[in-house]
């Protein structure tokens, strides 16, 4: 969220002096910023600032400040509580993508009365300003980073599924068939009409693949292995996608999936597994979109 050249009928301290209200007040964002494997980060993320009439009111509760990280790729934003204390800030990689925008606000926690500082720009020195829950007081608009993810290689199993709009298909109900190249998913038209609009979501691919592409694969699993005598060999001919569960079970356990393993096997563990655990991702996703902890209103 950027404030840039935004009039307010109050001051405002800016990260930028040039739109700044105040005089010699400076106010700035710090943070290092760490792309690992499963996170982005913001290491010790704080915020700073020389007004003291601005530390004091965010030691009694009257402010607080928050970082804004958001990312159109994938629409995601979400705001994260930080201080003049230094603190990490993690963010599942794969809710990002490209370009990403860090912006940093203080603002009110409660209706503020008479709002005064000495450093108040010549023609504010005067006056006294009442503040609306929210308002902001201090802004540092902040900058752009790029994130470069790959996913996983396991994910690559995703392939072997193929969703499709049924018309013949139960409202509400989803449908499995295998074919020898794909586990076909038939959704009926209003459910594949939310999935077509969001698929390319990234936000939503864990909660995808939790809810539509693991009980798919759960059921193929125990579909192939409802012989008595289960025989690999025959699978594999008949089953062209099983031949991605079998190179995904060698990357998991380090060894060949044969008749014994694959009758002991765990359908449902397995498939999360071979999908990269994307049930648990999904909540994890869920509780950072939610971590909002309060919102800035525009004004």
């Amino acid at each position: 969220m950027r404030i840039g050249r935004k009039l307010f009928p109050y001051p405002v301290l800016n990260n930028n002096p040039t739109l700044s209200s105040f005089e010699n007040t400076s106010f700035s964002l710090n943070t290092t910023l760490v792309q690992e494997k499963e996170f982005f980060v913001l290491k010790q993320a704080s915020i700073s600032t020389n007004n003291e009439t601005i530390l004091e009111m965010m030691e009694d509760g009257y402010l607080g400040a928050t970082v804004i990280v958001e990312c159109s790729s994938t629409v995601f934003r979400s705001n994260f509580e930080i201080s003049n204390v230094p603190m990490d800030i993690k963010i599942p990689i794969r809710l990002l993508r490209e370009k990403v925008f860090i912006s940093s606000f203080i603002y009110a926690k409660k209706a503020i009365k008479n709002f005064q500082s000495e450093d108040f720009q010549e023609e504010y020195k005067p006056y006294k300003f009442d503040l609306n829950k929210y308002s902001i007081v201090a802004a540092d608009d902040g900058f752009n980073t790029y994130i470069d993810y790959e996913e996983e290689e396991n994910r690559k199993a995703s392939s072997i599924f193929l969703i499709i709009k049924n018309e013949d298909s139960q409202p509400g109900i989803m449908k499995v068939n295998l074919t020898s190249k794909k586990i076909i998913l038939n959704l009926s038209s209003r459910y594949f009409e939310i999935y077509h609009g969001l698929k390319n979501n990234q936000v939503f691919k864990d909660v995808f693949f939790s809810l539509l592409a693991v009980p798919s694969l759960v059921y193929a699993l125990q579909k192939v292995k409802s012989n008595e005598e289960i025989d690999i060999e025959r699978i594999r001919s008949e089953y062209i996608w099983f031949h991605s569960i079998e190179n995904a079970y060698e990357n998991i356990y380090k060894t060949e999936l044969n008749n014994e393993n694959f009758k002991k096997l765990s359908s449902i563990e397995f498939a999360q597994e071979v999908l990269d655990q994307p049930t648990t991702r999904a909540l994890d996703d869920l509780l950072a979109l939610n971590t909002v902890s309060m919102s800035i209103e525009e004004e």
